[in-house]
């Protein structure tokens, strides 16, 4: 399991059951029966006002503490929390000095302390220290500490500290710290310290230090320091430090260190010291140190120091030093130090040596070394090779398959 970031624990368990204890919702001792104490029934068939511990009412109900609801259809105003057992549904309004407390809310529930459902809130809930719900959340929930959902959250979820889900998000989750869901994230997902899912995200992920998923990470992703996914990347990433992928990583990503794909990249990635891929790459890649690739690499590719494959490099490839493929560099390069393959093709300028079994096409260096066939043209300081198809120019120019004393010779070497 991905743990590189320690904010899932600091918004998961311990911090729902510290806002549970800071909204004193549920009573700590058992109040008198209910048949002890009557309410004021103003009803008519079950419509109207009524006061005190009335089980069921359509209209308002007004309580000093919850007790016997069974449920509400309006207004339920409490001044006080509830005595256990909590249960009831209010379908309307739940208002609380302290906070209204039931199994189910459907609507507005607003609480100074804070807004607490056994089962379910539905709806706009305000509480000035939480929101809590033992299940799911659906609508919109802000809390002056956190929000958290049991189950799934379904809406926009706004937390002071945190904004917590144990299920899935969809929707808005924005926590002053961070958000965080046990399951995935799809919408908009925001924390000064970071976001975390356990799941995929899907959408829009801002972290102040970090956007941390265990499964996929798609669509726009921010953060100062890094980005992380045990899965695949895709959309665009930014961070300050480094953009690191499990899986394959396609769209746009920039970091200011580095950019790892564990398999293929594709788009355009960009990296202050290194892009680096365990698979192929395919687009615009640049590091400003290195940029290194288990497989082929097609596209535009520029590397600082280094552009190294273990396969092959086609298309355009710089570096202020070296470029290397296993196989073979094909299409335009332009190196500074040393062009190393077994095979080149097209047109390449490299300002100190090549070093390759084959040449097609056009090459200018300082010094030729092909172990094998030229075909085509060099110019150099010194141009060597085993098989000449084609023309050397250079001070001194050497091709094994001519006959003496063609083999060595100042200017220009031909074989056609």
């Amino acid at each position: 399991m991905l743990r590189p970031f320690p904010i899932s624990h600091l918004l998961g368990g311990p911090f729902v059951a510290i806002l549970l204890s800071l909204i004193p919702l549920s009573g700590e001792a058992q109040e008198p029966e209910a048949a002890e104490r009557p309410g004021l029934d103003l009803t008519v068939g079950g419509v109207g006002i009524a006061v005190g511990h009335v089980p069921r009412v359509t209209g308002i109900r007004l309580n000093f503490s919850d007790e016997t609801l069974d449920r509400v259809n309006g207004a339920n105003l409490t001044l006080w929390k509830p005595s256990p057992p909590v249960g009831g549904v209010v379908n309307g309004f739940a208002l609380g000095v302290v906070g209204p407390n039931a199994s189910q809310i459907r609507g507005v529930g607003l609480g100074l302390a804070g807004v607490l459902a056994e089962e379910s809130l539905f709806g706009l809930h305000v509480g000035g220290l939480g929101v809590v719900s033992g299940g799911s959340v659906r609508g919109a929930a802000v809390g002056g500490l956190g929000v958290v959902a049991q189950s799934d959250l379904d809406g926009v979820a706004v937390g002071g500290l945190g904004a917590v889900s144990q299920g899935n998000v969809r929707g808005a989750l924005l926590g002053g710290l961070g958000g965080v869901a046990e399951g995935s994230i799809e919408g908009l997902a925001a924390g000064l310290l970071g976001v975390v899912a356990e799941g995929g995200i899907r959408g829009a992920s801002l972290g102040g230090l970090a956007v941390v998923s265990e499964g996929d990470i798609v669509g726009f992703s921010a953060a100062g320091l890094g980005i992380v996914t045990e899965g695949v990347m895709e959309g665009a990433a930014l961070a300050g430090l480094g953009v690191v992928s499990s899986g394959p990583t396609r769209g746009f990503s920039g970091a200011g260190l580095a950019v790892v794909a564990g398999g293929d990249m594709e788009g355009v990635h960009l990296g202050g010291l290194a892009v680096s891929s365990r698979g192929a790459m395919k687009g615009v890649q640049a590091g400003g140190l290195a940029v290194l690739a288990e497989r082929g690499v097609r596209g535009a590719t520029v590397g600082g120091l280094a552009v190294v494959s273990g396969s092959h490099l086609v298309g355009f490839t710089a570096a202020l030093g070296t470029v290397e493929a296993a196989s073979s560099v094909a299409g335009l390069s332009l190196v500074g130090y040393k062009t190393a393959a077994s095979r080149m093709t097209g047109i390449h300028g490299t300002a100190g040596w090549v070093d390759t079994q084959e040449l097609n096409g056009f090459s200018a260096a300082a010094y030729h070394r092909i172990e094998g066939r030229q075909r085509g043209l060099t110019v150099g300081i010194y141009n060597s090779t085993s098989h000449l198809r084609g023309i050397q120019i250079g001070l001194l120019n050497r091709a094994e398959n001519n006959r003496a004393p063609f083999r060595v010779l100042p200017l220009l070497n031909i074989s056609l």
